[in-house]
């Protein structure tokens, strides 16, 4: 019809029409639900509408049962003439668009339903229904069905075809007090209201519901539409996202208080700058490879092994005979992973000060088991002599004997023996 910006073709309303019906084809014979069309006669000069009506009566006419949708927009600032109403009126439903809102107008909710509904509203993957003035259920799409886990019967389900209805809090809403009767009731449109949907099987969606009014030539009320779209993927990745965010939060003051910890205790049991340099850069980057473990698996903690692996693995000969681990691999809940790291920590530094990996000839072992509600961790130091219990105790053993029965409720027996350390760990789950 339009040539180029500033000319137009002669309408030639049959062959148009001819051309929509072999489109209609191509599309189902494709696969597709149906044809959609979409127009926009804001520019149809005076003089073609004679030719412009005679074409919107048949595609009226022709379109009306088949699955093909027409739409067309109206600028009515340009056109406001009886033959642009008198065209308007023809059409099964005409949506104003005020600055707040608006209603859907058609003869009759009965006609929405027979006539357009079912090749309009199958091909919205959203859920739709139709009720009478009095909140009857007169139709309703294959998505409805889907969203409301059952067929729930025409002329008899009032209001909703929802099983239960729910507010986002949990709160129950009787079905005459749902967004549609309030709609009904009020004859106001209501859209976005979030509520979730309760299936015959108890299971719930989270949806918003759009409940929009049906109104005559006259502007009375015949009826409702309402379209309810399932937002529970989107609801569960904000709920995740607002997880990871608190997590995040809770992780990094976490962090914190364990530097200044670190610090603080560091400070107090250096007797040089360049002993709280060392010892606390040690222990830093000791927490920052148990956070590693937390954040490059996907996993919500951390491997126990891995954590003994990193701290001990530098000092393994080849054979396995100067490391040895033994145990089940599991995973340790984040609360628990960066104390028993901090704690391997310890025990490693102070192994290599003074005990089994201090010497070639020392040997460590370690052996952990997970028995009803804790885990139970021996470590053993041989080859190394140790003459006496050591007389100065520094952060280490403050960590082992303060912090973590405190910070986790360990406990921990340290039992200096003539050839190492053996210390015993017992740890709640």
């Amino acid at each position: 019809m339009l040539l180029n910006g500033m000319t137009w073709a002669p309408i030639r309303a049959k062959d148009i029409v001819d051309d929509l019906l072999r489109r209609e084809r191509q599309a189902l014979t494709g696969g597709y639900r149906g044809l959609r069309t979409n127009g926009n006669c804001a520019w149809v000069e005076r003089g073609q509408w004679a030719d412009f009506q005679s074409y919107e009566s048949l595609v009226q006419e022709v379109v009306r049962g088949r699955r093909m949708i027409c739409m067309c927009s109206y600028c009515l600032g340009r056109h406001q003439s009886a033959e642009m109403l008198d065209v308007m009126a023809r059409h099964d439903f005409m949506l104003p668009a005020p600055a707040r809102g608006f209603s859907l107008r058609c003869p009759s909710p009965e006609r929405a339903a027979s006539d357009h509904f079912p090749g309009i509203v199958e091909a919205i993957p959203a859920a739709m229904y139709v009720t009478d003035a009095e909140g009857y259920l007169i139709s309703y799409n294959k998505a409805a069905e889907g969203l409301w886990g059952y067929r729930p019967e025409l002329g008899k389900q009032r209001w909703c075809g929802s099983w239960k209805f729910f507010l986002p809090d949990g709160t129950p809403v009787p079905l005459d007090q749902c967004p549609m009767a309030t709609m009904l009731k009020t004859g106001r449109p209501a859209y976005g209201i979030e509520a979730d949907i309760e299936r015959p099987d108890g299971t719930r969606r989270h949806c918003a519901v759009y409940p929009t009014p049906l109104l005559d030539e006259t502007g009375k009320l015949t009826g409702g539409i309402n379209m309810l779209v399932d937002i529970t993927e989107r609801k569960a990745a904000e709920d995740r996202h607002l997880t990871l965010a608190r997590e995040m939060r809770h992780r990094v003051n976490n962090t914190l208080a364990m530097v200044q910890a670190i610090m603080g205790s560091t400070m107090r049991y250096s007797t040089s700058m360049d002993e709280f340099r060392r010892s606390f850069t040690s222990r830093i980057d000791a927490l920052s490879k148990t956070h590693a473990l937390l954040t490059n698996k996907a996993e919500l903690g951390a491997s126990l092994r891995h954590l003994f692996k990193n701290e001990l693995s530098m000092f393994e000969d080849g054979d396995g005979s100067r490391v040895m681990l033994f145990g089940p691999d599991f995973i340790l809940p984040e609360r628990l992973a960066v104390p028993v790291g901090m704690m391997i920590h310890e025990l490693a530094t102070n192994a290599v000060k003074y005990g089994a990996l201090s010497s070639l000839d020392g040997a460590l072992s370690v052996e952990w088991m997970r028995n009803d509600g804790h885990i139970e961790m021996h470590w053993r130091e041989r080859n190394i002599p140790i003459m006496q219990k050591p007389e100065r105790s520094g952060f280490g053993t403050r960590l082992l004997k303060d912090i973590l029965p405190r910070q986790i409720g360990a406990r921990i027996d340290m039992d200096y023996q003539s050839d190492g350390l053996t210390a015993r760990l017992i740890i709640p789950v």
